[in-house]
């Protein structure tokens, strides 16, 4: 046999994947080192079989002698991409699609480094190339529907997950992305159309069972949102992501035993610091030091602080490293010692598990320090006269995996109008034409206090001395909660499990009044509401 048939008969062996014959072959063919056909699949072999560094020595060499060949390139760009030579693979995946003009894969390929790299609009030149040359190409259609959904262009994403399911209706990544799509663009029955479709073609893919869960949890069908989430969980009990919203919902719906253990799972928390608990805290801790460190933001550290007392009720004597800004709060705090923790033991959100919590706990008592409280009451003094309405109406970021909560500024201006009193607003950052819309709407002066957010002792007593505060859920809540005064929180939709999913209290904060957002994202209800309670309030 010669070099020619040993060659096609290695590729029709690569084809059928038989990769250690195809080898073997090759090396036995005559003169295979000064071969390039024999060195590119050569290259092709150590790369289907993870000898990565090799391939690209085997390509490198047949490249030298196929310096036309398009596909040697493409092949090439894979294996420096597998060995994190990006570089060098955006240089292989351009000159692959230059050589092969009707090629459309090292196009694609190109799009996806570019938008690792965050040059979002190089990457989508690259997916339009590549789409150019072969309209129907899913995966281009899917990874430019994913570039467009990051940038928030939604309505084209989901025309790209779209044209991506035409050319491949069972591509279970884009029934669920458009899914998630049609979700962020308010189109939840669409959405859930979508998902249940794709768990009919793919009932083992989790995610779609997560999605799912989510978007039944924002038309406000909580039960049967946990159901997917749980079914979730049966199909891959290790999608943590899962497990986390189904934790969420469940303490939402004060299902705290199994809510706690599932919220272990949140993906806020850095488990090679905090490694997951298993095993739950013994009822006597008599001798023990307990050592307990910070995580999540300002707020949730104030709100899981209810949880430390209960060390020491069990005998522990309980160290406590809060974030820096936090810490002289803390310090005020009965049965705690704060210390800055070289190894701690637990993170404070994974004590509720630990404690085998399934009752409510009530917030800690934090007092301001009475100098800044009465300097910030001479500040209240010299606005007007009483009483003094703090609001805050954006809280938490719009990103991915975040909690972003917002109400409408003219709504609350338009029912502060109808009552007698000194607003302040205690929005962090807020805009000068939300103040000025406001102040509009009230026909008269709002007080910008923003700055006491820069400190928490000024926020803490500021909250002390309010004599209402209106808002969205934010650290000033839980500082409010701790001075032990009221407040009037706007919920948005759907509850998290501080403010849980229905009733106009919560068990975490029972002297707080809730006005919620409707499921169709109205607060109209909620604002006619808070409109009658202030006039029973305050005339």
């Amino acid at each position: 046999m010669n070099s020619l048939e040993d060659i096609e008969k290695a590729r029709d062996l690569i084809r059928k994947a038989k990769f250690a014959e195809a080898e073997r072959l090759l090396r036995a063919t005559p003169d295979s080192e000064n071969n390039a056909e024999a060195q590119q699949l050569l290259g092709v072999v150590a790369f289907q079989t993870n000898r990565v560094a090799e391939a690209v020595i085997y390509l490198q060499k047949a490249a030298i002698d196929l310096p036309e060949d398009g596909y040697l390139q493409n092949n090439l760009a894979q294996a420096y991409k597998l060995m994190g030579s990006l570089d060098e693979a955006k240089l292989a995946f351009e000159r692959a699609s230059e050589l092969q003009v009707k090629f459309a894969d090292p196009l694609n390929h190109l799009g996806v480094l570019y938008m690792q790299e965050g040059k979002t609009e190089r990457a989508e030149t690259a997916f339009l190339a590549a789409i150019s040359r072969h309209s129907n190409y899913a995966e281009a259609h899917y990874n430019l529907g994913v570039l467009l959904g990051e940038v928030n262009r939604l309505p084209e994403a989901r025309e790209h997950y779209q044209l991506a399911l035409k050319a491949k209706p069972d591509y279970v990544q884009a029934i669920n992305n458009l899914g998630t799509v049609l979700d962020d663009l308010g189109e939840h029955k669409a959405a859930e159309k979508f998902y249940r479709q794709g768990i009919v073609n793919s009932p083992n893919t989790p995610e779609l069972y997560c999605s799912l869960g989510l978007c039944l949890r924002q038309q406000g069908k909580y039960s049967e949102a946990c159901s997917e989430f749980k079914r979730g969980a049966e199909v891959a009990p290790d999608f943590f992501v899962n497990k986390w919203n189904l934790g969420f919902l469940q303490l939402a719906m004060a299902e705290l035993s199994e809510g706690w253990k599932n919220y272990r799972y949140r993906h806020t928390v850095d488990r090679q610091s905090f490694l997951l608990p298993n095993e739950r805290l013994s009822p006597n801790l008599s001798g023990r030091t307990i050592h307990v460190a910070a995580e999540q933001g300002l707020g949730d550290q104030i709100f899981f602080s209810r949880f430390l007392p209960e060390l020491k009720n069990r005998g522990a004597t309980v160290k406590f490293q809060p974030d820096s800004k936090a810490k002289s709060l803390f310090e005020r705090v009965d049965g705690i010692i704060v210390e800055d923790l070289k190894e701690p033991d637990f993170s404070i959100a994974d004590l509720p598990y630990l404690l085998g919590n399934s009752t409510v706990v009530p917030s800690v008592t934090i007092k301001p320090k009475e100098k800044i409280r009465l300097n910030m009451l001479a500040r209240l003094t010299d606005c007007g006269p009483a009483p003094y309405i703090g609001i805050t109406y954006r809280a938490g970021g719009a990103g991915a995996n975040t909690l972003f909560k917002n109400a409408p500024p003219k709504n609350i201006g338009s029912v502060l109008s109808k009552i007698s009193a000194t607003v302040i607003s205690v929005q962090r950052h807020s805009k000068p034409s939300e103040l000025m819309q406001i102040s509009s709407l009230l026909g008269r002066e709002i007080y910008d206090f923003s700055d006491v957010n820069v400190r928490l002792e000024d926020a803490l007593a500021l909250m002390a001395v309010l004599d209402d505060y209106i808002g969205v859920s934010n650290t000033n809540m839980h500082l409010r909660a701790a001075t032990g005064r009221t407040a009037r929180v706007l919920v948005t939709h759907p509850g998290e499990f501080r403010w849980q999913v229905y009733g106009d209290t919560s068990p975490w904060f029972p002297d707080f009044t809730l006005y919620r957002q409707d499921v169709n994202a109205s607060w109209a209800r909620a604002f006619l509401q808070l409109e009658i309670d202030l006039k029973q309030d305050y005339g």
